[in-house]
C-alpha cells in the first residue's frame, strides 16, 4: 500500500546534537519522513548554530535540508500556552500530527495546549524522562508540573511513543496518560554503510596519543546519570590487568567529568584517559570504528542512540541493565553488566581487548542486529501507520 503523505510537526527544546539523544533522534526521524514525501517541520525553543547542524546532520540525515525549522524563544509564557510566534501557531494548526520529544520543556506545553483546542493528534515521546530514576530527580517540581502546567501533554487524542518495554511499563503506571505504543530509536543507512568500509586507524590520526594501543570509547553527555564515575572505576581496574589499554571520553561536559578525572588520577591512570569533548559527524563515526568496544555504564537511558550507532559501525557495546537494550546479549553484539560492579565491567571490556576474534564476531553481530530492526526507514514506516490510526479515529486516546 503506497504511503499517504502526512504533515508532521516535531516539537522539542533544541536540535543541537551536543545535547544528547532527543535532538539527534528528531533530526534523523524528521529527515527520513521528509525523504518519504511527508511535509515536515521542527519547532524548537533554543536556536542552534546552523554550522553545527550541517556538520552533524548533512550526511547522517539525508533529507534534513527539506525539513522546515521554526523557533519559539524560551519563555515562561509558553507554560500558559502563549509566547508562540505566528509561524509556529500556523504550523501547529496545520499539522496532521504534532510529535513532541521530551517532557519538561515549556514549548511542549504550549504546543500541546494549542493542539488540544482543535482536538488534533498529539504524540509524546518522553525519551526516558518518565522512568523512576528521572522522576526522582527534583521530584516535587515534576509532580507539580504534571498536576498543574503539563496536563495537556499527557491526555487527549494521540499516543505516548515509548522506546522500550520498560518505558511502556513506567509510563503506564502513571495516572491519566494516553495509550502507549512502543517504537524504538534507529540509525541511518549511512552509519550502516560505514561498517562496510571500516578503517580502525582513522581516528588515531586525530589523537596520536593513542598510538597503536587499543581503546575503550565512551560517548555521551558527561552527566552523572551516564555513569562517568562507574566508567572511571572500571577503567582503573582494567588498567591494572592491561598495560596498554586507553580510554577515550567524548561528550559535552555537564558536571560529571571532574569527578571521573579525580578517580582516574587517584588510580594513577590519568595519562591513559583522554577527555576529547563532543565528537560529531565523521569524527564520531571514526572513533566508534576504531574502538575495541563501546562503554555506556549509565544509570538511566531511554534507548541510547549512541549505542545503536556504535553497533551500526561494527563496535560491540558493554552497557548496563538501565540502558534497556534487551536484544543486545542474545544477538551476541555485546554485554549487559551491573555498572556498580567495576570488576565485572572491566572483565567484559577485557573480553574484547583480549580476543580479536571475539571483537570481530561481536562487531558483525552488532551490525546485523541494527540493520534487521533499527533503521530509521523501519521506524518511520511504523510511526506512519500509528499516525494513520489516530487520524482515522477522532476518539483515539481521548480521555
Amino acid at each position: 500500500m503506497p504511503h499517504r503523505s502526512q504533515s508532521v510537526l516535531h516539537v522539542l527544546g533544541t536540535l543541537d546534537p551536543r545535547c544528547g539523544g532527543p535532538p539527534q533522534v528528531c533530526a534523523a526521524l524528521s529527515a527520513t519522513q521528509a525523504r518519504r514525501g511527508d511535509r515536515v517541520a521542527v519547532l524548537t525553543s533554543h536556536a542552534t548554530d546552523p554550522e553545527v547542524l550541517r556538520d552533524e546532520y548533512r550526511e547522517k540525515c539525508p533529507g534534513f535540508e527539506e525539513v522546515r525549522q521554526l523557533h519559539a524563544p524560551p519563555s515562561k509564557r509558553l507554560l500558559l500556552g502563549s509566547g508562540l510566534a505566528a509561524d509556529g501557531l500556523e504550523a501547529l494548526d496545520r499539522a496532521d500530527v504534532v510529535h513532541a520529544h521530551g517532557v519538561w520543556e515549556p514549548v511542549l506545553v504550549a504546543a500541546a495546549r494549542r493542539v488540544r483546542r482543535r482536538r488534533g493528534v498529539f504524540v509524546l515521546r518522553p525519551a526516558g524522562m518518565l522512568d523512576p530514576w528521572s522522576l526522582a530527580q527534583k521530584p516535587l517540581k515534576k509532580r507539580l508540573a504534571r498536576a498543574l502546567t503539563h496536563r495537556a501533554i499527557f491526555r487527549g487524542r494521540g499516543f505516548v511513543h515509548a522506546l522500550t518495554d520498560a518505558e511502556q511499563e513506567h509510563v503506564g503506571s502513571l495516572a491519566g496518560v494516553m495509550p502507549i505504543r512502543i517504537v524504538p530509536n534507529g540509525v541511518s543507512d549511512a552509519m550502516l554503510r560505514a561498517a562496510e568500509t571500516r578503517n580502525p586507524d582513522t581516528y588515531r590520526r586525530t589523537l596520536p596519543e593513542l598510538g597503536t594501543d587499543p581503546y575503550v570509547l565512551f560517548l555521551g553527555r558527561l552527566h552523572h546519570k551516564k555513569g562517568l564515575d562507574r566508567l572511571a572505576r572500571a577503567f582503573s581496574v582494567l588498567a591494572e590487568r592491561h598495560d596498554r589499554v586507553q580510554l577515550v571520553v567524548a561528550g559535552q561536559e555537564e558536571g560529571a567529568g571532574p569527578e571521573a578525572a579525580r578517580v582516574l588520577a587517584a588510580a594513577g591512570v590519568s595519562r591513559r584517559a583522554h577527555f576529547v569533548g563532543p565528537l560529531l559527524g565523521e569524527a564520531k563515526q571514526a572513533a566508534m570504528q576504531g574502538a575495541a568496544c563501546f562503554a555506556l555504564p549509565s544509570r538511566q537511558e531511554g534507548f541510547s542512540v549512541a549505542v545503536l550507532e556504535a553497533l551500526a559501525t561494527g563496535c560491540p557495546a558493554v552497557i548496563t541493565p538501565e540502558c534497556h537494550f534487551d536484544a543486545l546479549e542474545p544477538a551476541g553484539a555485546g554485554r549487559v553488566v551491573n555498572g556498580d560492579d567495576a570488576a565485572a565491567v572491566a572483565a567484559a571490556w577485557h573480553g574484547y581487548l583480549d580476543s580479536a576474534d571475539a571483537r570481530s564476531a561481536a562487531g558483525a553481530a552488532a551490525t546485523r542486529l541494527v540493520s534487521s530492526a533499527f533503521t530509521w526507514d523501519h521506524i518511520a514506516e511504523r510511526l506512519a501507520g500509528l499516525y494513520d490510526d489516530c487520524l482515522r479515529d477522532p476518539g483515539f486516546g481521548s480521555a
